[in-house]
């Protein structure tokens, strides 16, 4: 297979701050599978990300499983990760890093993801319990309270400084004004403001469809955005979740928060792949002996 390519967070900034120069949107994806990073991988993915929930998502569950106590995630990071480095080139690859285990040392964590398996940066993956219940809640979806008061959403704050502080490349999922400001303190490098579960598909969310809703969610990831740039001027700001669920309202959300791009999950992999494969048995069903 020969060498892994590694990337520094200078080689991680400068490759996406090219694309923002360009004025060309960051396309982001989650990879649950080999499959999927490598076809990421092959059509100009600039960055690839490797988590636990991205399995669970590829193998026909909902992305939440991967963030309750069914696993260790850290090491699910480092066995997904150890696939995807064998088939994907030319893009960096960033890991998901816990913050609800009781035993998981960072530094330690840190040197198995970017010194062992190749990783390039770590982003804040599982993300619970401070998810959102609905859009503009504030409580967790276990009951905790989304604040500088919630110890997991302190724990992964911790783990994003401490990976700034050894200058790996860092990014966070964003639901709260409160953990915006917290990750812009701890020198997160790319904001990624999360509208909550992606619409759409066999396993999505079920939103309101209405004009109305798709508009009032436009403006929230506006807001969001414009915090996140209040916060950190230079940082990298890209959008994900919700009702970004295709192309369409993909290229809707990042006009109208004037974000940097696009982090897509079930946007990118597990709806694609059930359209694709829906489209093809249609066309094999349709196929007439002679």
């Amino acid at each position: 297979m020969g060498e892994l390519n590694r990337y520094t967070r200078k080689e991680v900034l400068e490759r996406l701050n090219k694309k923002r120069s360009e004025k060309k949107p960051i396309i982001a994806s989650g990879a649950g599978a080999g499959l999927i990073g490598k076809v990421l991988d092959e059509n100009g993915c600039d960055l690839i990300f490797s988590y636990c929930t991205g399995a669970f998502r590829m193998d026909g569950y909902m992305s939440h499983f991967g963030m309750l106590p069914f696993l260790d995630c850290d090491e699910d990071s480092v066995v997904f990760g150890n696939r995807l480095m064998r088939v994907v080139k030319n893009t960096p690859i960033i890991c998901g890093i816990g913050a609800g285990s009781p035993t998981a040392h960072t530094e330690v964590l840190l040197e198995r993801f970017i010194d062992g398996v190749g990783y390039a940066g770590v982003i804040n993956v599982p993300i619970d319990p401070y998810y959102p219940e609905r859009p503009g809640c504030t409580r967790g979806m276990f009951g905790e309270r989304c604040s500088r008061d919630d110890a997991v959403l302190r724990k992964s704050v911790e783990n994003i400084s401490i990976a700034h502080k050894r200058d790996v490349f860092t990014s966070a999922y964003c639901f709260t004004d409160e953990s915006i400001r917290m990750f812009g303190d701890a020198g997160c490098d790319m904001f990624i403001p999360h509208l909550g579960f992606t619409a759409g598909g066999t396993n999505g969310a079920v939103l309101d469809t209405s004009q109305t809703f798709f508009e009032s969610e436009m403006e929230r990831l506006a807001r969001m955005v414009e915090l996140c740039r209040s916060v950190n001027p230079d940082a990298i700001c890209v959008v994900h979740g919700g009702v970004l669920a295709d192309t369409d309202s993909i290229a809707k959300g990042i006009r109208a928060s004037r974000a940097d791009g696009y982090v897509g999950a079930s946007g990118t992999e597990r709806i694609p792949v059930e359209q694709g494969i829906t489209q093809v048995m249609r066309e094999l069903r349709a196929i007439r002996k002679r």
